[in-house]
């Protein structure tokens, strides 16, 4: 299980450059967060505790930011018409 961790973190360094330390990659980051959440779920599962296994998946979502999957945060882009015949170009 450690063995997994320090993979995980290690493959965080790799891919972030903004990683300082183990303990800030650690606490802070929550997509490493998920992946841990998942194991256990995944594992409690495994033996049997399926009730658990999907609190502990509810609770993973509700930690990491994921409470809706559904719902968007973002806007859609807006593309605007192009404005032609302002700024310093010559007008004909």
């Amino acid at each position: 299980m450690f063995n997994h961790l320090r993979e995980d973190i290690r493959v965080v360094f790799d891919r972030d450059p903004a990683a300082r330390t183990f303990f800030e990659v650690l606490t802070t980051y929550p997509g490493l967060h998920a992946i841990l959440w998942h194991r256990m779920s995944h594992w409690l599962w495994s033996i049997g505790f399926k009730w658990l296994a999907r609190l502990s998946s509810t609770l993973a979502r509700w930690f990491t930011g994921n409470r809706d999957s559904s719902r968007r945060e973002h806007r859609p882009a807006r593309v605007h018409r192009p404005r032609h015949g302002r700024g310093g170009g010559r007008n004909r």
